[in-house]
């Protein structure tokens, strides 16, 4: 194996050293010619590439330029190997002077100007024939040599980094280096107008003046820039603005210079004037702190008017210089969060700030001032004094010294307690209520007012006391409460209540046999065991809120009930079996009553309990029952209205249901048994016959009748007639068969009975001829209206389909001659349209499928002779039907 002569590489150098990282996996290509299937190996010597030890890596660097390379190329299929060498030239890139920057003072402010980039080019080579210029706004576009700027006599450019990229065009490699040039363009700085320095001072202060203060103010957010402050117009004299100056002849005016850091020829100018302001005047010797006692509740707060502050530091002073009131004394001096003119403060003791300000020139001074609330009297509120009536009217007296003690929650020094009965007379100190040991109310409830002064502070509290009598609960008063008698003489007291009293919340009601048990609350009674029909009772109501109650006192009278005596049952016979009766129950009352006389009680009647005890929907003496009913009978005193109760129930028995109809006596099934049975025990049967068993023999024709009684003696009777009959006999049955339409014709011997005739499950008829007879078996009935037994017959009406549909739905699947079973020795032959025959069909064959030879056949007409065989003759039947897919 032998390659031909590798030809020399060049490649190009990335720092103009010669020396340069060499991909050796490129040479590869040049190395076959292409070709695929080598192993290529580079060493730094013949001996070591023949040897093939030493292997340069795929990454190296050469150590001489030029520098030759020997190669070991061995086939992979066949591992036989040659040699060789070549030349490799690392080229230099073209060599540029490094750019200055590009430095621009921008005149409008955009951060934008226009750039000649071509006029760089002098400055970065002498010998710009042999090297080719592009420039990008990025390294990797200069990498790529892509997207170079077009406009390079006028770029517009803005603070940023652009690329050179510098190709040598001597050698075809054109070799290239990229370097960066860095452009910044600074804005002209914008100065706006300067305010004033000024500086407050009083007679005795030198006054000095930071100027770094100003920087802020005239910068205005402008970076990369620098103020520097000058005592004249030629900004000769430097003034050091991070120390306090001392000015002269005031005022006196600063010159400004602002600088770009990065270009201190782009600058402005500007200047300001400084001077000296006097502080203002105001009552500084003047005591203004506040102290007041604590008003309408205890929480160590006031209102405080801030007016008369002002008034009083001012007072004498013009002009007057501007007052306001802060929280802290950063607030004062910066003039923020003032407070309103009216007041409340926040904590007791309390330090407020004032801000004393010239109007004319803005300086000031703070000064503070405190705030002190004095304790007025400890009193607790309580603003409704209560006592319960007695007597309903709503007015009481009442020893107000005896809520003291809920007044004062404390005994204080110092403290002395006045009462008034009226705001008006409070407020003027006169007149006091002289007596509150025994103060008489007028109304209900009545508002008086009590005022404690601490005689220390001169500080007092004032709170309305509402004085209330509170009425015990509402009675209707009762003479006496009048119940009817119990069966068990005990009477639950709380039903009682309602009458007593509507209200139901917050209120107890207890009864005693005493006023002694009432007054206590002892003894109380629930359920009263009374002993006689009159029993004194106490009744206790009381506010279980306010515990104020009343007691009232009554009889309780006891009625006897009226008797109710038990009357019989009401029981009647059914007059048409439909279990209804008129029944007229006024006779059942004399027999309730009793002894009683009718003009001194009352009775009435009623379908159940519920309504006879409320006395809703009373019965009249007359209506009618179905069955059965249950009737409540109520008898009232006509005078106490006590009540009792009873009841009855009415009963409508039912008649014997016997209902024979005509009988027949059919020859064909003797005896006929005739039977009245209704299978009610204790019934009794009576025939015409005399007989008295529930069912008779009867062997003649004629009129007979049997009566029925029942137990409770309801009595029914029937009548009914007994006539002869006997089944139909079928002598025989016509039935035309292959013809259009079949038709069956019934003979039967003569008989004695009326006959009708029915083919499968139709109609009865009176005729015994059936047309337009389907194919296939049928049933003959021939039926008695008389009542003997049925007579019946099966017949087969053969003849041929008229179509078939073999798709195997199990309808009509093959055609066939319907009932050719039953002719043995039949055969069918089958053609179709051009009397082609294809099937021949024994009698018991099943039919044909539709098929030839396996093959369906289509959908047509196709024709038939049947050869028929009956017991009684041969003939030949033709037709034709109809195949459907």
């Amino acid at each position: 194996m032998q390659f031909g002569n590798i030809p020399d590489q060049r490649i190009c150098d990335t720092d103009d050293d010669g020396f340069t990282v060499l991909n050796l996996n490129n040479f590869d290509a040049a190395v076959t010619g292409n070709q695929s299937g080598f192993q290529v190996l580079y060493f730094e010597s013949l001996t070591n590439a023949e040897n093939n030890i030493g292997a340069l890596p795929n990454n190296y660097i050469n150590i001489t330029n030029p520098q030759t390379l020997y190669v070991s190329v061995t086939e992979s299929a066949t591992a036989c190997a040659d040699t060789s060498s070549f030349e490799i030239t690392v080229v230099p890139a073209a060599v540029i002077n490094p750019p200055s920057p590009i430095v621009i003072c921008d005149d409008d402010g955009d951060g934008f100007f226009i750039i000649n980039l071509e006029g760089l080019i002098p400055s970065l080579t002498s010998t710009p024939n042999t090297v080719d210029f592009s420039f990008f706004t990025s390294l990797n576009n200069a990498n790529l040599e892509i997207d170079p700027i077009t406009a390079t006599t006028a770029f517009d450019a803005q603070t940023q980094t652009l690329y050179i990229r510098a190709e040598e065009n001597l050698t075809t490699l054109r070799c290239p280096v990229i370097v960066p040039l860095n452009v910044i363009v600074n804005t002209l700085p914008i100065i706006p107008t300067i305010e004033n320095y000024d500086v407050c001072v009083d007679s005795s202060t030198n006054p000095t003046f930071l100027m770094n203060t100003k920087d802020n103010e005239i910068l205005n957010g402008q970076n990369g820039k620098e103020v520097f402050y000058y005592e004249d117009a030629g900004f000769t004299q430097l003034i050091d603005k991070n120390q306090p100056y001392i000015g002269n002849n005031f005022p006196q005016t600063i010159f400004v210079k602002v600088d770009n850091i990065t270009d201190s020829n782009c600058f402005s100018t500007a200047s300001f004037s400084i001077n000296i302001i006097p502080f203002p005047v105001y009552n500084d010797t003047i005591n203004v702190d506040v102290i007041g006692c604590d008003t309408n509740q205890i929480d160590g707060k006031i209102d405080i008017d801030f007016n008369t502050i002002i008034n009083t530091l001012t007072q004498g002073i013009t002009p007057a210089p501007m007052i306001s009131f802060f929280t802290t004394l950063s607030n004062a001096e910066n003039n923020t969060a003032a407070l309103p003119l009216n007041y409340e403060n926040t904590s007791n003791p309390q330090t407020l700030f004032i801000r004393i300000e010239n109007s004319s020139n803005g300086c000031y001074l703070t000064d503070s001032f405190g705030i002190n609330v004095l304790s007025t009297p400890n009193v607790r509120q309580v603003n409704n004094l209560t006592k319960c009536d007695t007597d309903y009217d709503g007015l009481g007296i009442f020893n107000i010294e005896d809520f003291e003690i809920e007044i004062f929650d404390v005994r204080q020094n110092f403290l002395i307690a006045t009462y008034y009965d009226s705001l008006q007379n409070l407020e003027n100190g006169f007149p006091e209520i002289p007596d509150v040991t025994a103060f008489q109310t007028t109304s209900n409830p009545q508002i008086i007012y009590i005022k404690v002064l601490n005689t220390a502070t001169q500080c007092f509290t004032s709170a309305p006391l509402t004085l209330t009598s509170i009425l015990p609960p509402a009675i209707n008063p009762i003479s006496e409460f009048v119940i009817c008698d119990t069966d068990t003489n005990t009477f639950e007291l709380s039903e009682i209540n309602t009458v007593l009293t509507s209200v139901t919340q917050n209120i107890s009601i207890h009864y005693f046999d005493s006023l002694m048990n009432a007054e206590n609350n002892q003894n109380q009674i629930t359920i009263l065991n009374y002993q006689s029909s009159n029993t004194p009772l106490f009744v206790r109501i009381q506010n279980t809120l306010t515990n104020c109650f009343h007691i009232h006192n009554f009889n309780f009278i006891v009625n006897p009930l009226p008797i109710a005596n038990q009357p019989p049952n009401l029981e009647d016979c059914d007059d048409d079996f439909d279990g209804e009766l008129e029944f007229d129950i006024s006779p059942q009352t004399l027999l309730i009553l009793g002894t009683q006389s009718p003009s001194n009680f009352t009775v009435s009647y009623y379908e159940n309990m519920a309504d006879a005890e409320v006395g809703n929907n009373p019965l009249n003496l007359t209506f009618t029952v179905v069955n059965t009913k249950s009737i409540v009978a109520k008898i009232v005193n006509n005078t106490t209205q006590c009540e009792n109760y009873t009841s009855f129930t009415i009963i409508v028995n039912p008649i014997p249901i016997v209902d024979i109809p005509k009988q027949v006596i059919c020859l064909d099934n003797l005896p006929l048994v005739v039977s009245a049975d209704t299978f009610n025990n204790g019934d009794t049967y009576l025939w015409s016959t005399g007989q008295t068993t529930s069912e008779i023999i009867i062997n003649t024709i004629g009129a007979y009748s049997v009566t029925v009684t029942t137990a409770k003696g309801c009595v029914n009777s029937s009548n009914f007639e007994v006539i002869i009959s006997e089944a139909a006999t079928i002598e025989f049955t016509e039935v035309l068969n292959f013809t259009d339409p079949n038709s069956i014709t019934v003979t039967i011997e003569d008989g004695i009975g009326d006959y009708r005739y029915q083919l499968d499950n139709g109609p009865l008829q009176t005729s015994n001829f059936f047309n337009n007879v389907t194919l296939g078996y049928h049933t003959i009935t021939v039926v008695d209206l008389n009542g003997c037994r049925e007579t019946t017959k099966e017949v087969l009406v053969i003849n041929a389909q008229k179509f078939f549909t073999p798709n195997n739905d199990t309808y009509f699947d093959t055609w066939n001659i319907v009932g050719i079973e039953t002719l043995p020795g039949s055969v069918i032959y089958i053609f179709d349209r051009y009397g082609k025959l294809l099937i021949n069909l024994n009698h018991d064959s099943g039919g044909w499928n539709g098929t030839y030879r396996g093959n369906e056949m289509p959908a047509t007409d196709y024709w038939f002779l049947a050869k028929i065989k009956t017991p009684t003759e041969e003939f030949e039947y033709k037709g034709h039907f109809t195949l459907k897919r």
